[in-house]
């Protein structure tokens, strides 16, 4: 019998289940070091960092979860993009140029923290070393806790002039952006589970084009119930109409 068009079956599905939370638990990992320290994300361990180079307002406005698919997915025309975009500017000039100064300061705490465990681990810290490494995770904490405020203040102001619903939406699109999902799916709550059952169906999806075959009945379902959402539905009508023009001012705007 011709496989050609055997479904995906979900044994797939459940071998992505099992294999998924492990890759979203690196993926997290990785992301997590990169927000917290983009710059020595960069350099590589064991880098002390370096000056920072300015940052344009385009990779502020990615830092922020402004990007220019969610400002779609959120109604904006490239109108609403030009006001983010003027807005950001305009009202945190001062705070662009500090996040510069928050990223060193982190990249130095971290680093510091990160020699000091190592010394820690290999048995050659003295007691006194061992005594201040408290200490030194205090001071990457409020580093990263500070940049994280000022982070979360160019959202708000750059978002200050859009309706409450589109502030909403961004700040959803924002705080599951790490689901790593079609920017539309992002727009709704999940829980952990219900999330990585979304992200192995669409998995089962992909997976099915590519082979051109069936995908899994069962996946389907999920998806079709996913994608009738009302909010999910609306996004990604919005993201269809808008990313266009969005793109074209986001570009004027930022200077990308």
């Amino acid at each position: 019998m011709s496989m050609s068009k055997t479904p995906v079956t979900l044994c797939c599905v459940t071998i992505l289940a099992v294999a998924i939370p492990l890759s979203l638990r690196i993926t997290r990992a990785a992301a997590s070091a990169a927000a917290l320290d983009p710059e020595a994300a960069q350099q590589g361990p064991g880098s002390g960092g370096g000056a920072i180079q300015p940052a344009s307002l385009g990779v502020v406005l990615h830092r922020t979860g402004l990007t220019p698919e969610a400002q779609a997915a959120a109604g904006l025309g490239g109108a609403g993009t030009m006001s983010v975009g003027s807005a950001a500017q305009q009202a945190n000039a001062a705070l662009l140029t500090s996040l510069r100064e928050l990223d060193q300061a982190v990249g130095q705490a971290r680093h510091a923290r990160d020699a000091a465990e190592r010394k820690i681990q290999s048995g050659k810290a003295s007691a006194g070393e061992v005594a201040a490494f408290p200490g030194l995770e205090q001071a990457f904490a409020s580093a990263s806790a500070a940049r994280d405020t000022a982070v979360d203040g160019l959202f708000a102001s750059a978002a200050a002039g859009l309706s409450p619903t589109q502030r909403a939406t961004l700040a959803a699109i924002r705080a599951n952006a790490h689901w790593k999902l079609p920017t539309e799916f992002l727009v709704v709550e999940r829980t952990e589970a219900e999330w990585v059952e979304l992200r192995a169906a669409l998995a089962n999806e992909r997976i099915a084009a590519r082979n051109e075959v069936a995908p899994n009945p069962q996946c389907q379902a999920l998806l079709g119930t996913a994608r009738a959402n009302p909010a999910v539905a609306a996004a990604k009508t919005a993201l269809d109409a808008n990313l266009a023009s969005v793109k074209q001012s986001w570009d004027t705007v930022t200077g990308d």
